[in-house]
């Protein structure tokens, strides 16, 4: 983080979009919310999601904002 502190000293964060470490200690992205995944979404919008939030940590990192403010300005217009 822009801070210094590591994205899987978070866990599950609202803030930065993320879920707890993998079993592995990667840093997991919050992609879909599992009350919302089912098998019809397609793996495009799994990248797209992606995408978007990697373009959100960038602005995170030059501003210091948490990614929610600007993930959820950016799905409204996706």
């Amino acid at each position: 983080m822009r801070n210094g502190t590591k994205l899987t000293d978070l866990g599950t964060s609202h803030y930065m979009h993320t879920l707890e470490p993998s079993s592995n200690g990667m840093v997991q992205i919050c992609h879909w919310r599992d009350a919302r995944w089912h098998s019809g979404i397609l793996l495009y919008k799994v990248f797209l999601k992606g995408l978007l939030w990697i373009e959100a940590y960038e602005q995170h990192l030059a501003t210091g904002r948490n990614l929610s403010e600007f993930v959820g300005t950016m799905t409204e217009t996706a």
